[in-house]
């Protein structure tokens, strides 16, 4: 630096962010202090101009590293291959084993379970939804049956299955089924005041079920997917893990009372009257949809 006055320029760029007054008051303070000495004797100008600001209760001046796109580019990378690592980590630990296939019961797990496909009932889950394969079933369950009007409640007990609910208009109850295994004469009881169906000592099953009009139907299961499709009958449904899907008829009055402990439930618009059928559904783990 050749002389005293580019000096002071120098200073004065580490004091831009300071008030004018106060500015011009520091470098007054400099040129006085400096005016008899050598330039070269001078400490660098940062230096100087820090000293002045801790005098005056500043923070000091700090140089701005110019922008680096390769800087950016590095930070980025490390952020993503921190950020895969972990996911890759929870993933391992919240879905392990990845991929496991049990040969002597023709079963398929993969991510721990969020995918099963089950050969021998005919089900796949996929996350929350069950489908099942109703030509993997080689057993036949057909009913035709009277109801008489003493008879109010259809009861379906089952550990896994799929079921679609329409009404009967002929006041029968019919059923078409495919089940994994053959029936036996315990599936259907007959009591005093209600029907029972009992599947739960068969491994899957597919049913059509049509319930006539004005009556109750109960299902409790395990796992299942359950489709009720234009319901003249009060519902009841109790489910650890599925779905169920419910298509109102829009002429029909339904009072819903809907609860899923983990997962969701769509919009239904409850309407009370002295006509309304009760649909009632509690998942805990899974949905329940509107079609």
């Amino acid at each position: 630096m050749q002389n005293h006055n580019e000096y002071l320029k120098k200073v004065e760029e580490y004091l831009k962010d300071v008030s004018v007054m106060e500015r011009a008051k520091i470098l007054s303070e400099i040129n006085e202090e400096i005016a008899d000495l050598n330039v070269k004797e001078l400490k660098d100008p940062l230096t100087y101009a820090n000293d002045k600001r801790v005098a005056n209760s500043l923070y000091p001046y700090t140089e701005k590293k110019p922008f680096s796109l390769m800087a950016l580019f590095l930070k980025l990378t490390a952020f993503m291959v921190v950020f895969i690592t972990l996911v890759i980590g929870f993933t391992i630990w919240k879905f392990s084993p990845f991929f496991k296939v049990d040969e002597e019961n023709d079963r398929v797990i993969i991510l721990g379970g969020l995918i099963d496909i089950d050969g021998k009932s005919g089900k796949m889950k996929v996350f929350d939804d069950f489908h099942y394969s109703r030509e993997s079933m080689s057993n036949d369950l057909q009913v035709n049956m009277a109801i008489p009007p003493e008879k109010d409640e259809i009861i379906i007990n089952f550990n896994s299955g799929a079921f679609e609910l329409t009404t009967s208009k002929d006041g029968e109850l019919k059923l078409d089924c495919k089940l994994a295994s053959a029936p036996t004469d315990e599936v259907i009881g007959n009591d005093m005041d209600l029907i029972k169906l009992d599947f739960t000592k068969i491994n899957g099953a597919s049913c059509g079920i049509q319930i006539p009009v004005d009556k109750k139907v109960t299902l409790e299961g395990k796992e299942g997917s359950i489709h009720i499709n234009n319901p003249e009958f009060n519902v009841y449904i109790a489910l650890d893990n599925g779905k169920v899907a419910i298509k109102p008829e829009s002429e029909i009055d339904y009072i819903y009372k809907l609860n899923v402990s983990n997962g969701m439930v769509g919009q239904f618009e409850t309407i009370e009257s002295d006509t309304a059928y009760e649909i009632k559904v509690d998942i805990y783990n899974g949905s329940i949809i509107r079609k």
